[in-house]
């Protein structure tokens, strides 16, 4: 079971992505001027280049932060990542677990992408709306 670190560095990860969406939103609404566009735009924008670096980033890299998550969830300690072992690629514990991190950051932001796109076009019509600017 997940509890703080884990959803700690999930949540900034959440963050970040939802910051990423927000600064290309407002780009290219300034670039447009058409919500519709915008609508479509950031709905079908392809987000797997900026989820694949808010992961690697995201990923703790001291020893102590990566076995704390281990122990909040076992399951980081105890599966093989798809992807290998991180830092070098040697079949260490914590390379294990960082792998393991990268994915379940991975997985989480693909997960809540669509949420976010959608909470991102939302505030700025909203925005619009109140400044009377359609």
């Amino acid at each position: 079971m997940r509890t703080d670190r884990m959803t700690s560095v999930l949540s900034d990860a959440e963050e970040t992505l939802y910051e990423y969406l927000e600064t290309h939103c407002e780009g290219y609404h300034y670039e447009s001027e058409d919500w519709e566009d915008t609508l479509d735009e950031i709905i079908n924008f392809e987000c797997s280049d900026w989820i694949h670096e808010i992961a690697d980033s995201s990923v703790p890299i001291y020893t102590a932060e990566l076995l704390e998550c281990a122990m909040e969830d076992l399951g980081l300690a105890t599966t093989e990542p798809e992807i290998g072992p991180a830092f070098g690629g040697e079949p260490t514990a914590v390379n294990i677990i960082a792998a393991n991190i990268y994915e379940d950051i991975c997985n989480h932001l693909y997960e809540v992408e669509q949420k976010l796109k959608r909470k991102v076009v939302d505030n700025h019509k909203q925005k619009e709306s109140k400044d009377g600017n359609k």
